[in-house]
């Protein structure tokens, strides 16, 4: 993140966090993360731990995904995609 200098650049970050906060995108992009998810791998018939155990992944992880309540890293990402037999492309195709 850049450093702020001015009041005035504070300020204006503060107001895009703020609104960033209210307007919830984060947790509509981790519902639909997770629904994409949930969608790929009950379609590929694994069970969530099947799934965590191909991409060596606590059970309770996969299933808190699925839900929208994590904001995953890129490396699990990479690891989830890979043990659904797939790229990040494909996986994030459609999202």
């Amino acid at each position: 993140m850049p450093k702020l200098k001015k009041n005035k650049d504070l300020k204006e970050h503060q107001k895009w966090n703020s609104h960033y906060k209210k307007s919830n995108n984060g947790d509509k992009l981790k519902a639909l993360l997770g629904d994409r998810m949930r969608t790929i791998r009950k379609q590929r018939g694994y069970t969530q731990e099947e799934l965590s155990f191909r991409c060596d992944l606590d059970k309770t992880y996969v299933a808190s995904i699925e839900q929208g309540r994590r904001n995953v890293s890129f490396i699990n990402l990479h690891k989830i995609a890979n043990a659904l037999g797939m790229t990040l492309t494909e996986f994030f195709k459609g999202l």
